[in-house]
């Protein structure tokens, strides 16, 4: 049996988050709804930007 492994998730301390990080590289955001808005992407650019 395989060990299982955890994917992390990022926040920031202004609030942004994003729900999983892949080596410390790739980020992913899931939402359950057809349409996103620009605003529920504020975690992936945060991350992307390197926010504290």
């Amino acid at each position: 049996m395989k060990p299982k492994k955890e994917l992390p998730y990022w926040h920031a301390q202004s609030g942004q988050e994003v729900d999983f990080v892949i080596e410390n590289k790739f980020a992913i955001e899931v939402k359950a709804s057809k349409n996103i808005t620009a605003s529920e992407l504020k975690g992936l650019r945060a991350f992307r930007e390197g926010v504290q």
